[in-house]
Parts: structure tokens; C-alpha cells; sequence
């Protein structure tokens, strides 16, 4: 996001940008999916209303071909051999339904260590946010909510982009 405002600003991406991308898509491929489509989704929020708009987002899909191009070593071939893993045979090992975990553990939680099994409260580890992050959390939003009239339009849509990251994220770590 960092090389996102500097592009709205400069007109350009910092040359680095596209290393970044790449080294983001080796690390984990799913996580580089969201990744680019919230990035995206930042870009065209962020770039309504001004007139290089189209500029802007030519460039972010430009840097994000090039880390494309830089991790294509690595999932070119992932790809290309994909008839030859046995992936789909995990639904059948993996449960996804026991590892969500509910929203009563996401509050109140007993401090433990352990394996993952938020189906299994005693034998599992501690899923709490924590009282104080929420807390935390809805202070800056009482904030912010206070601050809006004094506030200009970019950064009222950048604090409630990134708000309702959090929220999102919250939410789909419950059933």
C-alpha cells in the first residue's frame, strides 16, 4: 500500500514494486491472491476522481505482471503439473468445518497452548483476540467517527477501506 500512495502521488511505481509482488507470489500463493485483489481494490478506490486514473491502474497492473514474470519459476511449473498431485485428496484428511473458530472463542477464550481444534475447546489453543484490541479498536472508531467533519475525503475513504479490512477479516475467521 506503501508503493500505492507513492504512485498516486509520483504519477509512477517505485522501481522496487514489482520485486515486492514477486517475492509476495513465492511466499504463499493464496495469500498473494487476496493480497492483489485488495490491492487492486485499494487502487481504484484510492484513484476515483483523479484525472491520471487509468494511468494508475496501468501501472499497478504493469508491476504486478512484472513480479509475475520474476515468480513464474516458480508457479509456471506448479501449473503445468498439477495433474500429477493428489490435492484433491485432502478434503477427505482435512476438516475445514473444525477449524473455525466460533465468535464466543474469538472473545472470551482460557489461556492455553496447543493444537488447533476449536471444536475441541479443551484440548485447543487460545483463539482470544483480547479485550484490549477490541477495545482499542472501537476507540479509533469512535475517533475517526468524531474527526469526520474535519476530515478530507481521501482520508475518510482510506480509514474506512482499511476498518473494514479489519472487520472483513474478523468475520471470516467465524462460522
Amino acid at each position: 500500500f506503501l508503493s500505492a500512495l507513492k504512485a498516486i502521488k509520483t504519477g509512477k511505481f517505485p522501481p522496487w514494486t514489482p520485486w515486492m509482488w514477486g517475492l509476495f507470489i513465492l511466499t504463499h500463493n493464496t495469500m498473494s491472491l487476496i493480497g492483489a485483489g485488495l490491492f487492486f481494490a485499494y487502487m481504484f478506490m484510492v484513484s476515483i476522481g483523479l484525472k491520471s486514473r487509468f494511468t494508475i491502474i496501468k501501472n499497478a497492473l504493469t508491476v504486478f505482471m512484472g513480479g509475475l514474470l520474476l515468480s513464474s519459476f516458480f508457479w509456471l511449473p506448479a501449473l503445468l503439473e498439477k495433474k500429477f498431485d493428489n490435492i484433491s485428496h485432502l478434503q477427505y484428511i482435512y476438516k475445514a468445518s473444525e477449524h473455525v473458530v466460533p465468535l464466543r472463542s474469538l472473545l472470551f477464550s482460557k489461556w492455553q497452548y496447543g493444537l488447533s481444534l476449536p471444536a475441541d475447546p479443551e484440548h485447543s489453543m487460545s483463539f482470544q483476540i483480547g479485550i484490549v484490541h477490541l477495545c482499542i479498536l472501537l476507540i479509533v472508531l469512535l475517533v475517526f467517527i468524531l474527526q469526520l467533519p474535519k476530515r478530507k475525503g481521501g482520508q475518510i475513504s482510506q480509514v474506512s477501506f482499511f476498518f473494514g479490512l479489519a472487520m472483513a477479516s474478523i468475520f471470516l475467521m467465524t462460522p
